[in-house]
């Protein structure tokens, strides 16, 4: 699978396997051996061992989907600022994959999935190394189902491109149109980690664009009580901040709360 683009940094240097363990796998062994130009993409036709946040699985039929790591050395974010990263990611897949297909609304299901129509679309795992008091490098994973049109019954709610707007993707178009969103964000977050109005950009998109922001929904927390929450937003660290019925605000870390199928499609 080609990459369609003259990229400045991300996508400058590319390798495709047929089959991989893991493209983030492959990626960290790599800079572990090499320390590879910053930009190579490792994309794979498929996966044996694709993961998700915290050890999730991820799954894909062959050929089918688009799947490839990233690795950039940003060593001019501080460690505690690591999910301005993150925010830049998800806010660079959503916007790709607006401008592919506008009549689909896309969101940010936090903490690192894309969203269409109650359905997960793609997945994003960032693996970093911290030097010091700044992140050393980062290995950027993406899944994004492209035209795979069936999925296994245990693994929640996946849909994909094709399946959500009936029509067939060149995986190199779309792979392409990510890498071209991402080299620009991550650009900008380069240029702009010292400015306080740019890195409150990047929150702010990452905010405004989240899954069922200003409504209430059905979560369960680590002790598996269910609590019906309202969603405000995110901290800079990644924290959610929820508000329960009785309007206190409650912050979770990752994993610590899990949003359940029963969803209000209304706000407060």
């Amino acid at each position: 699978m080609n990459i369609l683009l003259s990229a400045n940094l991300i996508g400058s240097s590319h390798q495709h396997f047929e089959i991989l363990d893991s493209t983030n796998l492959a990626a960290t062994q790599l800079i572990a051996k090499a320390r590879p130009k910053e930009g190579l993409v490792i994309s794979a036709d498929a996966q044996t061992a694709g993961v998700g946040q915290i050890g999730s699985a991820w799954h894909s039929e062959y050929a089918k989907n688009c799947l490839f790591s990233v690795i950039v050395y940003p060593s001019f974010l501080k460690a505690e600022q690591g999910f301005y990263l993150q925010m830049m990611v998800c806010n660079a897949m959503r916007k790709a994959m607006a401008e592919l297909i506008p009549t689909l609304d896309f969101t940010i299901k936090w903490p690192n999935d894309l969203y269409c129509k109650d359905k997960k679309i793609a997945g994003l795992l960032i693996q970093t190394a911290v030097r010091g008091y700044y992140l050393d490098y980062a290995v950027i994973g993406i899944g994004m189902n492209v035209n795979q049109t069936a999925f296994p019954m245990d693994i929640g709610n996946p849909a994909s491109l094709r399946s959500l707007s009936h029509q067939e993707f060149s995986r190199s178009k779309v792979m392409s149109d990510m890498l071209f969103r991402l080299d620009a964000s991550y650009e900008f977050l380069k240029m702009n980690h010292s400015s306080a109005t740019g890195m409150s950009s990047i929150l702010d998109e990452f905010e405004q664009n989240l899954y069922l922001l200003n409504q209430r929904a059905i979560y369960k927390d680590l002790n598996n009580v269910q609590l019906e929450l309202y969603l405000e937003g995110v901290k800079p660290d990644g924290r959610l901040i929820l508000k329960d019925k009785a309007g206190k605000q409650r912050l979770y870390n990752f994993k610590e709360i899990k949003l359940l199928p029963q969803i209000f499609k209304n706000t407060i």
